[in-house]
Protein backbone atom coordinates (compact mmCIF):
# COMPACT_ATOMS: atom_id res chain seq x y z
CA UNK A 1 0.00 0.00 0.00
CA UNK A 2 1.12 3.52 -0.51
CA UNK A 3 -0.42 6.65 0.50
CA UNK A 4 0.00 9.65 -1.31
CA UNK A 5 1.28 12.82 -0.05
CA UNK A 6 0.52 16.07 -1.28
CA UNK A 7 2.44 19.02 -1.94
CA UNK A 8 4.89 20.95 -0.03
CA UNK A 9 3.58 22.65 3.15
CA UNK A 10 6.52 25.00 3.00
CA UNK A 11 5.18 28.70 3.98
CA UNK A 12 6.08 31.68 2.51
CA UNK A 13 6.55 34.91 4.40
CA UNK A 14 5.12 37.76 1.93
CA UNK A 15 3.99 40.85 2.65
CA UNK A 16 0.43 40.66 4.14
CA UNK A 17 1.36 36.89 4.82
CA UNK A 18 -0.45 35.91 7.80
CA UNK A 19 0.88 33.69 10.59
CA UNK A 20 -2.32 33.31 12.22
CA UNK A 21 -5.31 33.32 11.01
CA UNK A 22 -7.71 33.61 14.06
CA UNK A 23 -6.23 37.48 13.41
CA UNK A 24 -8.16 37.62 10.77
CA UNK A 25 -11.05 38.38 11.44
CA UNK A 26 -13.10 38.14 8.50
CA UNK A 27 -16.78 39.74 8.17
CA UNK A 28 -19.52 38.21 7.89
CA UNK A 29 -22.30 39.31 4.83
CA UNK A 30 -24.78 36.94 5.67
CA UNK A 31 -25.03 37.78 9.04
CA UNK A 32 -28.48 38.76 10.54
CA UNK A 33 -27.77 41.41 13.25
CA UNK A 34 -26.59 44.46 10.98
CA UNK A 35 -24.28 46.86 13.23
CA UNK A 36 -26.26 50.03 13.80
CA UNK A 37 -24.46 52.94 11.76
CA UNK A 38 -24.54 56.22 12.52
CA UNK A 39 -27.02 58.31 9.84
CA UNK A 40 -23.99 59.85 7.80
CA UNK A 41 -21.73 57.13 7.94
CA UNK A 42 -21.73 53.17 6.50
CA UNK A 43 -19.75 50.00 7.24
CA UNK A 44 -18.38 47.51 4.79
CA UNK A 45 -19.17 43.51 4.59
CA UNK A 46 -17.51 40.79 2.23
CA UNK A 47 -18.96 38.23 1.09
CA UNK A 48 -17.82 34.93 0.88
CA UNK A 49 -16.41 35.71 4.04
CA UNK A 50 -13.64 33.28 3.89
CA UNK A 51 -11.75 32.34 0.54
CA UNK A 52 -9.81 29.56 -1.23
CA UNK A 53 -7.32 30.07 -4.24
CA UNK A 54 -5.44 27.27 -5.79
CA UNK A 55 -2.92 27.06 -8.50
CA UNK A 56 -5.65 26.53 -12.29
CA UNK A 57 -8.66 27.70 -10.39
CA UNK A 58 -10.81 30.23 -12.04
CA UNK A 59 -11.16 33.87 -10.82
CA UNK A 60 -13.58 34.53 -7.97
CA UNK A 61 -16.36 37.03 -7.32
CA UNK A 62 -16.04 38.99 -4.10
CA UNK A 63 -19.38 40.93 -3.55
CA UNK A 64 -18.89 43.93 -1.53
CA UNK A 65 -22.38 44.80 0.63
CA UNK A 66 -22.43 48.37 1.45
CA UNK A 67 -24.59 49.19 4.56
CA UNK A 68 -25.71 52.72 4.41
CA UNK A 69 -26.62 54.96 7.34
CA UNK A 70 -29.88 56.51 7.25
CA UNK A 71 -28.83 60.28 5.79
CA UNK A 72 -26.06 58.85 3.94
CA UNK A 73 -26.14 59.36 0.00
CA UNK A 74 -22.44 59.36 -0.73
CA UNK A 75 -20.27 57.87 -3.54
CA UNK A 76 -18.06 55.11 -2.04
CA UNK A 77 -14.76 54.28 -3.45
CA UNK A 78 -12.92 51.09 -3.14
CA UNK A 79 -9.35 49.97 -2.81
CA UNK A 80 -8.07 46.47 -2.76
CA UNK A 81 -4.89 45.87 -1.05
CA UNK A 82 -2.95 43.35 0.77
CA UNK A 83 -2.64 40.21 -2.56
CA UNK A 84 0.34 38.89 -2.82
CA UNK A 85 2.35 38.28 -5.70
CA UNK A 86 0.41 35.91 -8.10
CA UNK A 87 -3.27 36.88 -6.64
CA UNK A 88 -4.59 39.52 -9.24
CA UNK A 89 -7.94 41.78 -8.18
CA UNK A 90 -9.95 43.74 -10.72
CA UNK A 91 -10.85 47.10 -9.10
CA UNK A 92 -14.25 47.60 -7.55
CA UNK A 93 -17.09 49.73 -9.18
CA UNK A 94 -18.13 52.79 -7.05
CA UNK A 95 -21.42 52.76 -4.74
CA UNK A 96 -23.35 55.80 -6.10
CA UNK A 97 -26.21 57.63 -4.13
CA UNK A 98 -27.75 54.45 -2.88
CA UNK A 99 -26.50 52.08 -3.83
CA UNK A 100 -25.48 49.25 -1.37
CA UNK A 101 -23.41 46.74 -3.49
CA UNK A 102 -19.99 46.33 -4.90
CA UNK A 103 -18.03 43.41 -6.14
CA UNK A 104 -13.98 42.77 -7.34
CA UNK A 105 -12.39 39.67 -8.92
CA UNK A 106 -9.56 37.75 -7.42
CA UNK A 107 -7.38 35.62 -9.70
CA UNK A 108 -4.65 33.40 -9.19
CA UNK A 109 -1.22 32.99 -11.63
CA UNK A 110 1.16 31.33 -9.90
CA UNK A 111 0.96 32.94 -6.41
CA UNK A 112 2.35 31.09 -3.03
CA UNK A 113 1.15 28.66 -0.48
CA UNK A 114 -0.15 31.02 2.17
CA UNK A 115 -2.53 32.81 4.12
CA UNK A 116 -3.14 35.70 3.31
CA UNK A 117 -5.43 39.21 4.22
CA UNK A 118 -7.39 40.97 1.06
CA UNK A 119 -8.33 44.39 2.54
CA UNK A 120 -11.11 46.42 1.14
CA UNK A 121 -11.10 50.16 2.01
CA UNK A 122 -14.54 52.03 1.16
CA UNK A 123 -13.56 56.29 1.42
CA UNK A 124 -16.27 58.68 0.91
CA UNK A 125 -15.08 62.26 1.44
CA UNK A 126 -13.56 62.41 5.30
CA UNK A 127 -14.84 58.85 5.99
CA UNK A 128 -12.89 55.43 5.87
CA UNK A 129 -14.07 51.89 6.30
CA UNK A 130 -12.11 48.46 5.57
CA UNK A 131 -13.18 45.08 5.50
CA UNK A 132 -10.60 41.90 5.70
CA UNK A 133 -11.24 38.53 3.78
CA UNK A 134 -8.74 35.70 4.94
CA UNK A 135 -7.72 34.37 1.57
CA UNK A 136 -5.96 31.03 1.74
CA UNK A 137 -3.77 30.14 -1.55
CA UNK A 138 -2.92 26.39 -2.36
CA UNK A 139 -4.88 24.72 0.15
CA UNK A 140 -3.72 21.16 -0.39
CA UNK A 141 -3.56 18.90 2.42
CA UNK A 142 -0.40 16.67 3.60
CA UNK A 143 -1.39 13.49 5.04
CA UNK A 144 0.69 11.88 7.74
CA UNK A 145 2.41 8.63 7.63
CA UNK A 146 -0.65 6.72 7.85
CA UNK A 147 -2.53 8.41 4.98
CA UNK A 148 -5.26 10.61 7.41
CA UNK A 149 -5.42 14.74 6.33
CA UNK A 150 -7.21 16.87 9.31
CA UNK A 151 -9.98 19.35 7.71
CA UNK A 152 -8.19 22.85 8.75
CA UNK A 153 -10.85 25.07 11.37
CA UNK A 154 -11.64 27.63 8.07
CA UNK A 155 -12.89 24.45 5.74
CA UNK A 156 -16.38 23.28 5.14
CA UNK A 157 -15.63 20.67 2.49
CA UNK A 158 -13.17 18.78 0.49
CA UNK A 159 -12.41 18.99 -3.25
CA UNK A 160 -10.80 15.30 -3.91
CA UNK A 161 -9.46 13.46 -6.91
CA UNK A 162 -7.79 10.09 -6.80
CA UNK A 163 -6.16 7.92 -9.71
CA UNK A 164 -6.30 4.24 -9.55
CA UNK A 165 -2.88 2.50 -10.21
CA UNK A 166 -1.69 1.13 -13.71
CA UNK A 167 -1.56 -2.74 -14.03
CA UNK A 168 1.54 -4.76 -14.28
CA UNK A 169 2.80 -5.51 -18.10
CA UNK A 170 2.78 -9.40 -18.98
CA UNK A 171 6.23 -11.82 -18.18
CA UNK A 172 8.79 -11.51 -20.52
CA UNK A 173 11.83 -13.82 -20.91
CA UNK A 174 12.75 -16.61 -23.09
CA UNK A 175 9.55 -17.64 -25.61
CA UNK A 176 7.24 -15.89 -23.00
CA UNK A 177 6.17 -12.96 -24.08
CA UNK A 178 3.93 -10.26 -22.49
CA UNK A 179 0.94 -7.84 -23.34
CA UNK A 180 0.55 -4.52 -21.49
CA UNK A 181 -1.35 -3.64 -18.47
CA UNK A 182 -4.37 -1.06 -18.03
CA UNK A 183 -4.14 2.05 -17.29
CA UNK A 184 -5.47 3.61 -14.21
CA UNK A 185 -9.14 4.99 -13.78
CA UNK A 186 -9.85 8.72 -12.19
CA UNK A 187 -12.66 9.83 -10.06
CA UNK A 188 -13.09 13.61 -8.30
CA UNK A 189 -15.95 14.91 -5.91
CA UNK A 190 -16.45 17.82 -3.59
CA UNK A 191 -17.75 16.52 -0.01
CA UNK A 192 -18.78 17.97 2.99
CA UNK A 193 -15.90 18.18 5.53
CA UNK A 194 -16.66 19.57 9.21
CA UNK A 195 -13.51 21.53 10.56
CA UNK A 196 -11.45 19.17 12.89
CA UNK A 197 -12.47 16.03 10.97
CA UNK A 198 -9.89 13.31 10.12
CA UNK A 199 -10.00 11.78 6.27
CA UNK A 200 -8.08 8.99 5.27
CA UNK A 201 -6.12 8.77 1.29
CA UNK A 202 -4.76 5.92 -0.01
CA UNK A 203 -2.92 5.75 -3.29
CA UNK A 204 -2.72 2.28 -5.27
CA UNK A 205 0.28 0.09 -5.88
CA UNK A 206 1.21 -0.22 -9.34
CA UNK A 207 0.64 -4.55 -10.92
CA UNK A 208 3.76 -6.14 -10.71
CA UNK A 209 5.43 -7.81 -13.60
CA UNK A 210 8.28 -10.62 -13.82
CA UNK A 211 11.16 -11.99 -15.87
CA UNK A 212 9.58 -15.47 -16.56
CA UNK A 213 6.33 -17.18 -17.30
CA UNK A 214 3.48 -15.01 -15.53
CA UNK A 215 0.98 -12.90 -16.13
CA UNK A 216 0.97 -9.21 -14.66
CA UNK A 217 -0.68 -8.10 -11.15
CA UNK A 218 -3.57 -6.05 -11.53
CA UNK A 219 -3.30 -2.08 -9.97
CA UNK A 220 -4.79 -1.20 -6.94
CA UNK A 221 -7.23 0.99 -6.35
CA UNK A 222 -6.94 4.97 -5.07
CA UNK A 223 -9.29 6.37 -2.90
CA UNK A 224 -10.81 8.62 0.04
CA UNK A 225 -12.15 7.46 3.11
CA UNK A 226 -14.47 9.57 5.49
CA UNK A 227 -14.30 9.72 9.07
CA UNK A 228 -17.15 7.22 9.68
CA UNK A 229 -14.61 4.77 7.56
CA UNK A 230 -17.16 4.58 4.29
CA UNK A 231 -15.22 5.24 0.66
CA UNK A 232 -16.65 8.43 -0.88
CA UNK A 233 -13.92 8.33 -3.75
CA UNK A 234 -12.47 5.42 -5.52
CA UNK A 235 -10.59 4.94 -8.67
CA UNK A 236 -10.05 1.56 -10.11
CA UNK A 237 -6.97 -0.31 -10.89
CA UNK A 238 -6.02 -1.56 -14.51
CA UNK A 239 -6.08 -5.12 -14.98
CA UNK A 240 -2.63 -7.18 -15.52
CA UNK A 241 -1.18 -8.11 -18.66
CA UNK A 242 -1.37 -11.63 -19.62
CA UNK A 243 2.21 -12.98 -21.12
CA UNK A 244 1.97 -16.16 -24.09
CA UNK A 245 4.43 -18.86 -25.60
CA UNK A 246 5.91 -17.24 -28.65
CA UNK A 247 6.94 -20.35 -29.87
CA UNK A 248 3.83 -21.98 -31.06
CA UNK A 249 2.26 -18.90 -32.46
CA UNK A 250 -0.18 -17.71 -29.72
CA UNK A 251 -0.93 -14.12 -28.18
CA UNK A 252 -0.81 -12.29 -25.31
CA UNK A 253 -4.25 -9.95 -24.47
CA UNK A 254 -3.64 -6.64 -22.74
CA UNK A 255 -5.22 -5.88 -19.05
CA UNK A 256 -8.52 -3.91 -18.77
CA UNK A 257 -8.40 -0.20 -18.29
CA UNK A 258 -10.09 0.81 -14.69
CA UNK A 259 -12.36 3.23 -13.80
CA UNK A 260 -15.45 4.34 -14.61
CA UNK A 261 -18.96 2.72 -13.36
CA UNK A 262 -17.91 -0.48 -14.92
CA UNK A 263 -14.23 -1.29 -15.27
CA UNK A 264 -12.99 -2.17 -18.95
CA UNK A 265 -12.49 -5.62 -20.04
CA UNK A 266 -9.47 -7.07 -20.80
CA UNK A 267 -8.72 -6.36 -24.42
CA UNK A 268 -8.91 -8.59 -27.82
CA UNK A 269 -10.70 -11.80 -26.72
CA UNK A 270 -13.28 -14.18 -27.60
CA UNK A 271 -13.81 -14.75 -23.92
CA UNK A 272 -12.28 -12.23 -21.67
CA UNK A 273 -11.77 -11.61 -18.10
CA UNK A 274 -14.72 -8.78 -17.59
CA UNK A 275 -14.66 -5.00 -15.77
CA UNK A 276 -16.16 -4.33 -11.89
CA UNK A 277 -19.35 -2.92 -12.12
CA UNK A 278 -21.25 -0.52 -9.24
CA UNK A 279 -22.26 -4.12 -7.68
CA UNK A 280 -20.51 -6.93 -8.32
CA UNK A 281 -16.55 -8.04 -9.23
CA UNK A 282 -16.28 -9.11 -13.07
CA UNK A 283 -15.93 -12.02 -14.06
CA UNK A 284 -12.84 -14.29 -15.00
CA UNK A 285 -11.91 -15.02 -18.37
CA UNK A 286 -12.29 -18.53 -20.14
CA UNK A 287 -10.24 -20.38 -21.91
CA UNK A 288 -10.72 -24.10 -23.62
CA UNK A 289 -8.48 -26.84 -21.73
CA UNK A 290 -8.38 -30.17 -23.21
CA UNK A 291 -12.03 -29.51 -24.53
CA UNK A 292 -13.02 -28.27 -21.15
CA UNK A 293 -14.03 -24.40 -20.54
CA UNK A 294 -12.01 -23.18 -17.75
CA UNK A 295 -12.34 -19.39 -16.10
CA UNK A 296 -9.98 -17.57 -13.94
CA UNK A 297 -10.76 -15.93 -10.57
CA UNK A 298 -13.70 -13.73 -10.54
CA UNK A 299 -13.17 -10.25 -8.87
CA UNK A 300 -13.77 -9.13 -5.18
CA UNK A 301 -15.16 -5.90 -3.45
CA UNK A 302 -12.13 -4.14 -1.51
CA UNK A 303 -10.60 -7.88 -0.66
CA UNK A 304 -8.63 -9.91 -3.34
CA UNK A 305 -10.85 -11.83 -5.55
CA UNK A 306 -10.75 -15.60 -5.74
CA UNK A 307 -8.23 -17.97 -7.32
CA UNK A 308 -9.26 -20.12 -10.33
CA UNK A 309 -8.26 -23.45 -11.00
CA UNK A 310 -4.77 -24.52 -10.33
CA UNK A 311 -3.63 -24.88 -13.84
CA UNK A 312 -5.17 -21.46 -14.39
CA UNK A 313 -4.19 -19.70 -11.14
CA UNK A 314 -5.37 -16.42 -11.38
CA UNK A 315 -6.62 -13.63 -9.07
CA UNK A 316 -9.40 -11.49 -9.86
CA UNK A 317 -9.10 -7.76 -8.22
CA UNK A 318 -9.89 -6.35 -4.56
CA UNK A 319 -8.61 -3.75 -3.05
CA UNK A 320 -5.21 -1.46 -2.66
CA UNK A 321 -3.15 -4.25 -4.57
CA UNK A 322 -5.18 -5.04 -6.89
CA UNK A 323 -5.22 -8.57 -8.21
CA UNK A 324 -1.93 -10.83 -8.03
CA UNK A 325 0.76 -11.76 -10.41
CA UNK A 326 0.23 -15.43 -12.11
CA UNK A 327 2.32 -18.47 -12.93
CA UNK A 328 2.48 -21.14 -15.29
CA UNK A 329 3.44 -23.22 -12.42
CA UNK A 330 0.39 -25.33 -12.98
CA UNK A 331 -0.38 -29.16 -14.22
CA UNK A 332 0.41 -28.05 -17.68
CA UNK A 333 3.30 -26.28 -17.41
CA UNK A 334 3.28 -24.30 -20.26
CA UNK A 335 4.57 -20.73 -21.20
CA UNK A 336 2.75 -17.89 -20.42
CA UNK A 337 -0.16 -16.66 -18.26
CA UNK A 338 -2.96 -14.95 -17.37
CA UNK A 339 -3.52 -11.15 -15.83
CA UNK A 340 -4.94 -10.21 -12.18
CA UNK A 341 -7.54 -8.05 -12.05
CA UNK A 342 -7.73 -4.44 -11.16
CA UNK A 343 -8.90 -3.39 -7.66
CA UNK A 344 -11.38 -1.02 -7.46
CA UNK A 345 -15.10 -0.27 -5.98
CA UNK A 346 -15.48 -4.23 -7.37
CA UNK A 347 -12.26 -5.68 -8.65
CA UNK A 348 -12.10 -7.14 -12.35
CA UNK A 349 -11.93 -10.49 -13.00
CA UNK A 350 -8.75 -13.08 -13.81
CA UNK A 351 -7.20 -13.33 -17.19
CA UNK A 352 -6.77 -17.20 -18.09
CA UNK A 353 -4.09 -18.85 -19.93
CA UNK A 354 -4.13 -21.78 -22.26
CA UNK A 355 -2.64 -25.00 -21.78
CA UNK A 356 -2.31 -25.98 -25.05
CA UNK A 357 0.54 -24.56 -27.93
CA UNK A 358 0.01 -22.17 -29.16
CA UNK A 359 -0.63 -20.75 -25.28
CA UNK A 360 -2.89 -17.53 -24.90
CA UNK A 361 -2.82 -15.30 -22.27
CA UNK A 362 -5.38 -13.26 -21.63
CA UNK A 363 -5.06 -10.23 -19.19
CA UNK A 364 -7.35 -9.42 -16.45
CA UNK A 365 -10.42 -7.08 -16.65
CA UNK A 366 -9.86 -3.32 -14.65
CA UNK A 367 -11.52 -2.48 -11.78
CA UNK A 368 -14.45 -0.19 -11.12
CA UNK A 369 -14.53 3.25 -9.93
CA UNK A 370 -17.39 5.31 -7.54
CA UNK A 371 -18.23 8.86 -6.29
CA UNK A 372 -20.59 8.83 -3.00
CA UNK A 373 -23.86 10.08 -4.69
CA UNK A 374 -23.85 12.60 -1.98
CA UNK A 375 -21.00 14.63 -2.79
CA UNK A 376 -21.05 17.00 -5.97
CA UNK A 377 -19.23 17.37 -9.21
CA UNK A 378 -18.66 13.72 -9.35
CA UNK A 379 -16.80 12.52 -12.29
CA UNK A 380 -16.22 8.81 -12.53
CA UNK A 381 -13.88 8.06 -15.65
CA UNK A 382 -12.11 4.83 -16.93
CA UNK A 383 -9.09 4.70 -18.89
CA UNK A 384 -8.12 3.85 -22.41
CA UNK A 385 -6.62 0.89 -22.34
CA UNK A 386 -3.18 1.43 -20.73
CA UNK A 387 -3.30 4.20 -21.01
CA UNK A 388 -3.93 6.26 -17.29
CA UNK A 389 -7.52 8.29 -17.36
CA UNK A 390 -7.10 12.23 -17.33
CA UNK A 391 -3.21 12.26 -17.63
CA UNK A 392 -2.59 15.37 -18.79
CA UNK A 393 -4.57 16.60 -15.54
CA UNK A 394 -1.73 19.32 -13.82
CA UNK A 395 -2.34 17.43 -10.38
CA UNK A 396 -1.27 14.09 -11.09
CA UNK A 397 2.70 14.05 -10.48
CA UNK A 398 3.17 11.22 -13.20
CA UNK A 399 0.88 9.10 -15.08
CA UNK A 400 -0.91 5.91 -13.86
CA UNK A 401 -0.23 3.91 -17.04
CA UNK A 402 0.00 0.18 -17.45
CA UNK A 403 3.20 -1.70 -17.76
CA UNK A 404 4.79 -2.61 -20.81
CA UNK A 405 5.94 -6.38 -20.46
CA UNK A 406 7.84 -7.42 -17.82
CA UNK A 407 7.15 -3.69 -16.07
CA UNK A 408 5.73 -2.86 -13.29
CA UNK A 409 2.78 -0.41 -13.86
CA UNK A 410 2.81 3.24 -12.18
CA UNK A 411 1.36 3.43 -8.80
CA UNK A 412 -1.87 5.65 -8.14
CA UNK A 413 -2.14 9.30 -6.42
CA UNK A 414 -4.93 11.11 -4.78
CA UNK A 415 -4.56 14.85 -4.11
CA UNK A 416 -7.46 16.52 -1.19
CA UNK A 417 -7.97 20.21 -1.28
CA UNK A 418 -9.80 22.23 1.55
CA UNK A 419 -12.85 24.55 0.69
CA UNK A 420 -14.78 27.10 2.57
Amino acid sequence: MRFAFALSSTLIVACSLLTNLSDLGGSDAGSDALPDVAPNDFALFLAPSVAALNPGDPPITITIDVVRGSSFTGTIDFMVTGAPVGIMPTTPTPAIASQTTSSFGLGIAGALKGQYAIVVTGTSGSLAKQATLPLYVDTTLAPDDAGVVIVPSWAGSLDGKAWGAGGGGGGQGGVTKGAQGGGGGFASGTFAAAAGSKWTLVSGTGGQSCTGDCGGGGGGFSGLMDPSGNWVLIAGGGGGGGAFDSSGGGSGIGGGGGGGKTGQNALFSSCPATGGTQSKGGSGGCVMVVNVLKYGGDGGAFEGGAAGPPELANFGGGGYPGGGSTSSAGSCGAHGGGGGGGGGFFGGGGGVFSCTTPGYGSGGGGGSGFVDPKGSNGVNDAADASVCAHASDPDLTSPCNGGDAGASGAAGWVIVRAKP
